[in-house]
C-alpha cells in the first residue's frame, strides 16, 4: 500500500504545483492586463488634448539632442496660463523660431549690432510672453537685434556648444552667456549625481579631465530609467519619485552651503567652470563677450567673480541684484515656483542689463 500512497502524493503535489503556477499566472496576466488598460487610458486622454497617442513620452517645448542631450523644439508655439508668486493670473504665449530660439522681433528698424544671449530656463524663459524676455528688453532699450537660445537646466558645457553652433550663422557683436548657481552642479557629474535638486536625470555632455563624456547622473535602477522613456504611466511614476525626493530628500546643495568654496565637490566644478568659460572666450575672441547672473548666492558667486576676472570676463551682476532688491521692497517679480522671473522680474532685469551692456561696451550700443 504504501507505494500506491506515496504515488497519490506525488500527484497530489503536482496538482497544487500547477494550481498554484496558473493562479500566480493568471494574477501576473491579470495585473499586466490592468496596467494596459491604464496605460491606454492615459494615452487616450493626453491624445484628446493634442499629444500623439504613440508617442513615447508627453510632446513639451524641449526635445532630444544628440549633441546637446536636449534643445528647445524648433518652431514651437504654445499658449497657457501662468501665475505669479503673489497670485497673479497671466496668460503667456510661448514661441521658438526655425533654430528653437526666441527672437525679439520688435527691435528698432536699422538696428546696427547684434547680440547672442545664450543660458539656462532663465533664457528660455517659459514663464515670460514673447517679447519681454529680459534680453528683449535689454534690446529695446540699445536698439540692438537680440537672439536669446536657452534651455532648462543647460549647463555651461551646452551653452558653449550652443554658442559654438550659432556663431557662425548669427554672427554677433555681443555674446552674453546667462549663468545661475545651479550650474556648478550641472557641469559637474558627481554634483549632478548627488543633487536632487538640480539634477534632470538626462543624458549630457560633461566635461571631465580634458574631453567630453556622454553621461547619465541617475538615481534610479537602469531598468526603471529605459521603462519611463516608453510607458506614461512609469513617466508619472518616476516624476513622482523626483519631486518628492527634490522636496525631501539630502541634497549636495546642503552640503556645498556648509562647506563654502571648499566643498571638495565644488572646487572640481570650479576648475571644470573655468576651463569651459575659457573655451568660450576663445570661440568669441572676435566678438565682445560677457556673463549675466541671475542670482547671488554663495559660495557660487564668489566662484564666479574669480573665475571671470582671471579671465578678464565682464561679469554683470546689475540685473540680479535689481530684481532682489525690488522683490525685498514688495514688488512680485518671481514666477509661480518663486525662483524664475515673470514679467516684472524680466523687465527689471532686463533694463539694468541695458545699462550694465552701455557701461562696458562705451556707449557702442
Amino acid at each position: 500500500m504504501r507505494p500506491a500512497l506515496t504515488h497519490m502524493t506525488a500527484s497530489g503535489t503536482k496538482s497544487q504545483f500547477k494550481t498554484v503556477t496558473v493562479v500566480l499566472l493568471l494574477i501576473v496576466l491579470g495585473a499586466g492586463a490592468g496596467l494596459l488598460c491604464v496605460e491606454v487610458g492615459v494615452r487616450i486622454y493626453d491624445h484628446h488634448h493634442g499629444v500623439p497617442l504613440m508617442s513615447a513620452t508627453r510632446p513639451s517645448a524641449l526635445r532630444f539632442d544628440a549633441v546637446l542631450g536636449w534643445a528647445m523644439r524648433e518652431s514651437y508655439r504654445r499658449v497657457y496660463t501662468q501665475y505669479t508668486h503673489g497670485g497673479s493670473r497671466y496668460l503667456v504665449r510661448f514661441s521658438t523660431d526655425s533654430s528653437g530660439g526666441r527672437v525679439c522681433d520688435d527691435a528698432r528698424t536699422g538696428a546696427r549690432r547684434k547680440i547672442l544671449v545664450v543660458g539656462d530656463s532663465f533664457t528660455e524663459a517659459w514663464e515670460v510672453n514673447d517679447n519681454l524676455e529680459y534680453y528683449c528688453v535689454a534690446g529695446r532699450s540699445l536698439g540692438a537685434l537680440v537672439h536669446g537660445f536657452g534651455a532648462g537646466g543647460y549647463g555651461t558645457l551646452q551653452e558653449r556648444m550652443v554658442v559654438e553652433r550659432l556663431l557662425p550663422t548669427e554672427r554677433p557683436d555681443l555674446v552674453i552667456i546667462q549663468v545661475c548657481y545651479n550650474d556648478f552642479i550641472n557641469n559637474d557629474f558627481g554634483l549632478e549625481k548627488a543633487s536632487w535638486q538640480n539634477n534632470h536625470f538626462q543624458r549630457r555632455p560633461y566635461w571631465r579631465e580634458g574631453h567630453v563624456e556622454f553621461l547619465l547622473p541617475n538615481h534610479f535602477p537602469l531598468w526603471f530609467e529605459v521603462a519611463r522613456m516608453h510607458s506614461r504611466i512609469a513617466s508619472n511614476l518616476y516624476d513622482g519619485f523626483v519631486n518628492r525626493s527634490a522636496a525631501t530628500a539630502h541634497s549636495v546643495e546642503q552640503d556645498i552651503e556648509k562647506d563654502g568654496a571648499g566643498h571638495p565637490g565644488f572646487q572640481t566644478a570650479s576648475v571644470e567652470t573655468r576651463e569651459l568659460f575659457g573655451q568660450i572666450k576663445q570661440l568669441s575672441k572676435a566678438r565682445r563677450l560677457a556673463v549675466f547672473a541671475t542670482d547671488l548666492q554663495e559660495p557660487y558667486l564668489s566662484g564666479y567673480r574669480r573665475i571671470f576676472q582671471e579671465l578678464d570676463i565682464p561679469f554683470i551682476e546689475d540685473g540680479a541684484a535689481a530684481v532682489r532688491s525690488a522683490s525685498a521692497q514688495g514688488v512680485d517679480v518671481f514666477a509661480h515656483d518663486g525662483v524664475h522671473w515673470n514679467e516684472t522680474g524680466d523687465r527689471i532685469a532686463g533694463e539694468a542689463l541695458a545699462r550694465a551692456i552701455q557701461r562696458i561696451s562705451q556707449n557702442e550700443f
